[in-house]
């Protein structure tokens, strides 16, 4: 994915290799599953996000 304006930031070689990396192909199906959500699902997408923070904050300020 590149936008226009954008620069590559990992040279050529770098590249390669994080695309051989173990579990490579788990991570990019779970991205593609994640980003289909989103955009099927907008808003329910936000409000799941605004809920995981909400309750991420409340065990956040209970622990510390």
């Amino acid at each position: 994915m590149s936008a226009p304006g954008l620069r590559q930031v990992l040279p050529s070689s770098s590249q390669a290799v994080i695309e051989k990396l173990p579990g490579r192909e788990d991570v990019d199906r779970v991205n593609q599953q994640i980003r289909s959500f989103v955009a099927d699902r907008p808003v329910m997408a936000v409000l799941m996000a605004l809920t995981a923070g909400y309750v991420f904050g409340r065990i956040i300020s209970r622990v510390s």
